[in-house]
């Protein structure tokens, strides 16, 4: 029985913000790889006030479009010994995926898309039970 929110809206992406990406762009790690596209993150994060707006707009033009470049799908796999076991068998190794920055920001501002609207959607589903709950127990209690 559901008494106060409807849970039925469709998951779609909100537009992102040339802020968003500003933020995201200056979070990268400065270390890390440049990935398959091959532009070293350093100029990623010193052009990041440039970048902002042209990024976003990108960004949102492969949302709408359901597309995203072939490039950004790219990884280097680097393996990783796990820090146990013998160095030369394989099982004591992952792989690394070494993403592009372009990528990582692009994921990194879907990922919090979804989780943000699971996270209200998980809220909202709680607060219908606890509500349901406190309507269901006054309203029994004045029927005759």
């Amino acid at each position: 029985m559901q008494i106060f929110a409807n849970f039925n809206k469709s998951f779609d992406f909100t537009e992102i913000t040339s802020g968003e990406v500003l933020f995201e762009l200056k979070a990268l790690a400065s270390d890390s790889s440049k990935g398959a596209v091959g532009i070293e993150t350093e100029l990623f994060k010193e052009c990041a006030d440039e970048l902002a707006i042209p990024l976003a707009n990108l960004f949102n033009s492969c949302i709408k479009s359901n597309f995203m470049p072939i490039e950004w799908k790219l990884a280097h796999l680097t393996p990783n010994y796990k820090g146990k076991g013998s160095k030369s068998d394989i099982c004591n190794y992952r792989l690394l995926s070494v993403l592009s920055p372009i990528a990582k920001v692009y994921e990194s501002l879907l990922a919090k898309r979804i989780t943000n609207y699971f996270e209200v959607k998980i809220y909202l589903i709680i607060l219908n039970l606890v509500l349901e709950k406190v309507y269901l127990g006054t309203s029994s209690k004045h029927i005759c």
